[in-house]
């Protein structure tokens, strides 16, 4: 499954809107902007049924290079965070079960791949969810096998 970029969230509101492209690019890009902006002043962003974009200062602590295993302090610094709201994770996994349902009725391989980005031979292959997130183990394994108990 490909990432949206910002291009393709540009294309489908001037699709929706009916503006043209560059119109719409203007808008999304002062929106964006503004968003930063407002956060690079310590100010909360609050879109109701949408989500919050904060700020949150990290304490300093100490890190570890994986290379060379050298200790490595991380200063005190702010990061930009992100809080979805109650509605939108429901709409998600709403979204989600209505997905499951269907590929447990269809049964089809070709769902498997078009729902989460992955054949039905590499879902099944327990290596695939070491590193892997866009599926659950479990779920698949329950609804390719479901007579098998993990």
């Amino acid at each position: 499954m490909a990432n949206t970029t910002k291009h393709d969230l540009i294309v489908a509101v001037s699709k929706s809107t009916g503006l043209t492209q560059s119109d719409t690019k203007i808008v999304v890009e002062e929106f964006l902007g503004i968003i930063a902006e407002t956060m690079e002043n310590g100010k909360n962003i609050e879109i109701r049924g949408f989500g919050t974009f904060h700020t949150k200062i990290r304490k300093p602590r100490p890190a570890r290079n994986p290379k060379t295993g050298e200790v490595v302090p991380l200063h005190r610094r702010v990061v930009p965070l992100f809080k979805y709201s109650s509605e939108l994770k429901d709409a998600i996994a709403a979204s989600f079960e209505q997905k499951i349902k269907q590929l447990q009725q269809s049964h089809n391989s070709s769902f498997v791949e078009k729902c989460f980005g992955i054949s039905k031979a590499a879902a099944l292959r327990p290596y695939f969810f070491s590193n892997d997130a866009r599926a659950p183990k479990l779920v698949l394994r329950a609804i390719f096998h479901p007579n098998t108990a993990e």
